[in-house]
Order: C-alpha cells, then sequence, then structure tokens
C-alpha cells in the first residue's frame, strides 16, 4: 500500500486552513472568507449525487442539506438505515471537519477534569 504524505494536511481541526494572502489583499468590498482545502477533501459523484468525500481515510459523507431526491437516489443503491450509514462512514467530512486526526492540534482532556 502505497504511503500518503500527510504533511499536506493542514493544521488545526478542520480540512481547511485560511487563505491569510488572499484574504488580506481582496478588495474591500469582497466579503469571501478565502480557505485552502486540504487536497485529500473533495467531492465524489454516487448516483449522480455529490458525496463529500476524504481520500486519505478513503471515507465518504452525505453532504448536509442533500436533496430529498438524491437521498432516494442514494437509499434505492445502498439500503436504508443502517445499510446506508455502513456506506458513509464519515460523520463530518461533508462540514470539513477532520477525521484523520492528522496535525489536528488538539489537546486531549482528562475524562475526569470537568
Amino acid at each position: 500500500m502505497e504511503e500518503k504524505d500527510t504533511s499536506v494536511i493542514p493544521e488545526g481541526p478542520y480540512c481547511y486552513v485560511p487563505d491569510i494572502e488572499k484574504n488580506k489583499n481582496k478588495d474591500k468590498d469582497d466579503y469571501t472568507y478565502y480557505t485552502k482545502t486540504c487536497p485529500y477533501w473533495g467531492y465524489i459523484k454516487d448516483e449522480g449525487v455529490d458525496i463529500c468525500h476524504c481520500s486519505f481515510l478513503n471515507e465518504s459523507s452525505i453532504p448536509n442539506g442533500t436533496s430529498s431526491e438524491d437521498y432516494a437516489k442514494l437509499k434505492k443503491k445502498y439500503g436504508e438505515g443502517k445499510d446506508l450509514w455502513d456506506k458513509f462512514t464519515g460523520d463530518l467530512i461533508w462540514d470539513q471537519v477532520k477525521e484523520c486526526g492528522i496535525n489536528d492540534n488538539w489537546e486531549e482532556e482528562d475524562e475526569g477534569i470537568a
């Protein structure tokens, strides 16, 4: 199995980091918040539906806001309930929240400390 380059995974808890240079140099009337996305994060098509996918983990998730029609296509292919969710195992990949744990810089809390 080919080893994947973890150095390209952004620092922090998300699959992106701010594009500081682009945000600093944008026009005053440009309210876009520019980011640099992890190269492993993106979309794949399944039954014509855009699915959020992490190629580092090879896991996918159904985006929040998927239409009823698109959701029905996925249910038809994979089944309902557990069968469907067993296929799309990336809980928060749709929201670009890291699930790989690499460079996330989260400090682990002691369970006994409130």
